[in-house]
């Protein structure tokens, strides 16, 4: 289960490695399937898929992954870990960093 707890945890984690900013994003989608066969129900399934995206900005450059498939709280911590990888990775080539806007909301 993903909890508040587990995502400000993520989001610390994502700090302590010198992030700028981080965005942590889930979406849960319901599915269902029916078929029928020679006019009678077959076949009858409904699930449920969540998605995680996490977004990092880190010295001017964006690291972002996804995945629909994790179940325990280590696996989104690799997540994070790698979306700060992707960024850090990033900030090595970019020639005009990208720049938070001061903007009150």
């Amino acid at each position: 289960m993903l909890d508040r707890a587990t995502i400000e945890d993520l989001l610390d984690y994502i700090q302590t490695q010198g992030a700028a900013y981080a965005d942590i994003r889930v979406e849960a989608k319901q599915y269902s399937e029916t078929i029928m066969k020679d006019g009678s129900l077959d076949h009858i399934e409904s699930w449920t898929k969540r998605i995680i995206g996490i977004k990092v900005l880190f010295k001017g450059a964006l690291g972002f992954v996804a995945s629909g498939h994790w179940k325990e709280p280590a696996q989104l911590k690799s997540l994070a870990e790698r979306a700060v990888r992707y960024a850090k990775t990033t900030a090595r080539y970019v020639a005009k960093p990208i720049q938070q806007a001061r903007i009150k909301i």
